[in-house]
């Protein structure tokens, strides 16, 4: 084990324990899952734990997508991208996670998760208006939407454990885990194991501070009302993980224009990733910046100059991908 590996090399053991728990909370969720707001209202109530236990999960996810962008931002900074076969099951992995991230969003059925339903599969209607209608189970979302959202949340998680599993023995093909071939060697017990310690040991006190005392930190108020198809909320938003290609999506008066402008916002780093074997450091921290002032002005209500700002920034965003990195 070289000794340059450092903490940004935690990530991906990180992102398995967070999967794991995932894996297990989401498992005691579907014991009781019924469709419905009132009846989630019901569980936390009447479910010994119930209510801790939703909170671990939808938390959870927010922790392993923190962790997924943060390996990737990691592998981009070391160059992994040059290990093509690795680079590209990750980021399946990736777009795979967000789409299970998105339907669990969906589940809890209140004003947010109706809406973000909507707008979001609508979408899909510059390809084919049936393709909406199918995924949606009727021709607007109802509860043959989240008998939909519930099954494929349920059984996209396993075929991501297969994926996760391809991935490591990908990894473990390159036979290297740093681009540092210093001679100096460390086993990896009881050093570098005790530094994935002690980063699981961080994110989980953090993780377990946010489920207890603040648990709807990352959510909004929106999904405290139950889902009314006759009153839209007066600002739309997705998961914090969302809103950089929202903010995207939205500053662009075509909805045409809007979604490829989206689909671009993930596509295009991908391809630039792959096309080149080296990212330049100062592109690298001003993508980061881009992108998460990106992320901030998504979760702003829709006015004038966070209008702009949004312009702004996607021009910028795109023009750093595209000719800088």
């Amino acid at each position: 084990m070289p000794v340059s590996l450092s903490h940004n090399f935690v990530y991906g053991s990180s992102l398995g324990v967070t999967y794991a728990s995932q894996v297990v909370t989401g498992l005691v969720l579907t014991l009781h899952y019924i469709g419905s707001f009132d009846r989630l209202i019901d569980y936390g109530r009447d479910v010994e734990g119930g209510t801790f236990i939703r909170y671990m999960h939808a938390n959870g996810a927010s922790l392993f997508l923190f962790f997924m962008f943060l390996h990737v931002a990691r592998g981009l900074y070391y160059n992994s991208s040059n290990k093509k076969s690795l680079w590209a099951s990750g980021i399946i992995i990736l777009l795979l996670s967000m789409g299970i991230a998105f339907l669990r969003y969906v589940l809890p059925y209140g004003q947010m998760s109706y809406w973000g339903a909507t707008v979001i599969i609508n979408l899909l209607s510059i390809l084919s208006s049936t393709l909406v209608v199918w995924l949606w189970g009727g021709y607007v979302v109802s509860k043959f939407t989240l008998t939909r959202f519930y099954t494929l949340h349920f059984l996209l998680p396993l075929a991501l454990a297969v994926l996760l599993l391809g991935h490591l023995h990908l990894l473990h093909g390159t036979r290297r885990a740093s681009l540092s071939y210093a001679p100096t060697k460390l086993s990896f017990a009881p050093f570098y194991a005790l530094k994935d310690a002690m980063v699981w040991l961080a994110a989980l006190l953090r993780y377990i501070f946010i489920s207890c005392v603040y648990p709807n930190l990352l959510g909004d108020a929106e999904n405290f009302i139950p889902a009314n198809p006759l009153v839209t909320p007066v600002h739309i938003k997705p998961e914090w993980y969302f809103l950089f290609a929202y903010a995207i999506l939205r500053c662009i008066p075509s909805k045409t224009l809007g979604v490829i402008a989206l689909a671009a916002a993930v596509a295009v780093p991908i391809v630039q990733s792959l096309g080149y074997a080296s990212t330049a450091t100062v592109s690298l921290a001003l993508i980061a910046l881009t992108f998460s002032l990106l992320t901030v002005v998504g979760g702003m209500a829709i006015v004038q100059h966070y209008f702009l700002m949004s312009q702004c920034l996607s021009l910028m965003y795109f023009f750093l991908v595209t000719f800088l990195s």
